[in-house]
């Protein structure tokens, strides 16, 4: 059963260690309605509208016992919609968070 507690524990940080990283730089996104550059075809989709999902947060509880002490924490699952100026939704974007359990919140440094 340890090496299942090493191997939870292993992944916990990977994934922290993920997503504290430094976020890539963020690309153009051309919204759909704007006409194409001069010369450029438009994309064959471009009229095509996508639904944007709803935001449903999963949450998960678990526990993992590290050095002899047991951290229980929650895993929260969902996403986020991005709308434009006149608050319509054109897009989501996914996310994972992790919370200690009984953590008093912080605002950081």
């Amino acid at each position: 059963m340890k090496f299942a507690h090493r191997l939870a524990a292993c992944m916990l940080i990977a994934l922290a260690s993920i997503f504290l990283s430094p976020a890539a730089p963020a690309q153009e996104v051309r919204n759909s309605t704007q006409p194409p550059a001069a010369g450029a075809e438009p994309h064959k989709d471009a009229e095509k509208e996508t639904p944007v999902p709803p935001e449903k947060p999963v949450a998960t509880h678990h526990e993992l016992a590290i050095g002899g002490k047991t951290l229980k924490y929650t895993a929260t699952a969902g996403t986020l919609i991005i709308r434009d100026e006149e608050d319509k939704p054109y897009g989501s974007i996914f996310y994972v968070a992790y919370t200690l359990d009984g953590a008093e919140p912080s605002r950081g440094r």
